[in-house]
């Protein structure tokens, strides 16, 4: 038995069905170090886990290399994800969320996307680097510079919104 208890058979048969449909399967490479072997094994044991969840996550299934003792007593180890997603786009979103080391594509041997998706994933790398500097501005504002900058923020949202509408009917 294979990947959840299904055969090997099933699981190529899930991937091959999502690869058709414009899905891809890919291993993304983790680090991560601390102070205690549990400490950093568990770590990727629970990231790959939250990745598993992950909206746009067919399968993923992580191989945790066993923690060694680095320099100054902290300890490393590194994990290897491979990943089935429904799209590019779920990739590239999962790379910004848990930013890997490493991604390596394994198939399809070429990705062809149309206008719509490319949309999808601009606006996808738009939103993390928008969310990234909106956390690290808030974390340095005063709080009525933060209320001020939250309004603006209210604003952009429903323009954005109402553009992505707008292009939607069109």
């Amino acid at each position: 038995m294979g990947l959840f208890g299904k055969s090997k058979d099933s699981v190529d048969e899930v991937t091959d069905a999502t690869l058709e449909k414009g899905g891809v399967l890919a291993i993304l490479y983790f680090d991560a170090h601390g102070n205690t072997p549990e400490e950093v094994e568990g770590s990727l044991v629970n990231m790959g886990q939250k990745i598993s969840q992950e909206k746009g996550v067919v399968y993923a299934l992580s191989e945790i290399d066993r923690a060694m003792e680095a320099e100054d007593k902290f300890f490393s180890s590194g994990a290897k994800v491979r990943i089935l997603t429904d799209s590019f786009n779920s990739l590239v979103r999962l790379c910004g969320m848990y930013g890997p080391m490493g991604v390596e594509v394994l198939k399809p041997n070429e990705i062809k996307i149309g206008p719509g998706e490319a949309h999808e994933i601009l606006f996808t790398i738009s939103e993390m680097s928008h969310e990234f500097t909106t956390t690290m501005m808030m974390k340095l504002m005063k709080p009525e510079e933060r209320a001020a900058f939250g309004e603006k923020m209210k604003r952009r949202a429903e323009m954005g919104k109402k553009f992505i509408d707008d292009n939607e009917k069109k």
